[in-house]
């Protein structure tokens, strides 16, 4: 009730400022995490909000009370959230790199102290105000995440080829020592969709090149694949099989421009 009476007088004097403020300071040490929250996006956005109360709820541990506050509040000072900045977690920061407009003072210790989440939202805020030299580092820092995401993204895909490479090599030591069938192989790597996979098995044992046997997958003559899987003696299942693969993927490569996938 007092809130609700609070918020709507648009010019509130200073005692009524005071009273408010400690009647809702009081309240909060008293509410649980969902009543605060609660309280937070209620009064957020009011511009006629103590500061005190505004700074408590902006320092909450919880980032969902936080939150909401260090985006919208037009009470706190540029001091109060480079102080904030200082101290909170890095939800917090994000949060506070959200706001529609940040000082100089916030931006330096939001570049000090922001990880990567921080550090992209600073770079593409219009509203950001940098001191001179700022903006260098900013730009220095993003651009050295970038080069590091794609350094490890990079390791991935090689990591992956590597084992995907002795996985298949491994497919075709188990054929040969005669640990699995060949037609039981080139059907699971077709289920998978594994072409270049499937290409390297079916040369390894036609003792052809895997261009060719790429050639024969997906070329327009569907008697050469016909004639590979004759030369290895695979089964009708598996044949059937590897003709699904070839048949979906030439299906795909010749879609219209533009078709949903």
């Amino acid at each position: 009730m007092a809130t609700e009476v609070y918020a709507r007088t648009e010019r509130p004097s200073e005692a009524a400022r005071r009273d408010y403020s400690a009647i809702a300071e009081h309240a909060l040490v008293r509410l649980g995490t969902e009543e605060r929250a609660a309280y937070a996006r209620r009064v957020a956005a009011l511009p006629t909000l103590p500061r005190p109360v505004a700074r408590r709820l902006a320092e909450d541990e919880e980032v969902e009370i936080a939150g909401i506050v260090l985006r919208l509040s037009p009470v706190l000072t540029d001091e109060d959230l480079a102080e904030i900045a200082l101290t909170c977690s890095q939800d917090h920061l994000i949060a506070m790199a959200e706001r529609s407009a940040i000082s100089e003072i916030a931006t330096e210790v939001l570049l000090d102290r922001g990880g990567d989440a921080v550090l992209r939202r600073l770079a593409m805020h219009s509203g950001a105000r940098f001191t001179p030299g700022a903006r260098e580092r900013l730009s220095q820092r993003v651009l050295r995440i970038a080069v590091e995401a794609a350094d490890q993204k990079n390791s991935v895909r090689v990591r992956a080829a590597r084992d995907r490479i002795g996985e298949v090599r491994a497919l075709i030591a188990d054929v040969e020592a005669h640990r699995k069938q060949l037609d039981e192989v080139i059907s699971q790597i077709a289920r998978q969709d594994r072409a270049v996979d499937l290409a390297t098995i079916l040369a390894a044992f036609a003792q052809r090149s895997i261009a060719d046997a790429l050639q024969a997958l997906f070329g327009t003559d569907h008697t050469s694949i016909e004639a590979w899987a004759d030369d290895l003696g695979l089964t009708p299942p598996t044949r059937a099989q590897i003709v699904q693969m070839r048949t979906a993927r030439l299906n795909q490569r010749n879609k219209p421009t533009g078709e949903n996938t």
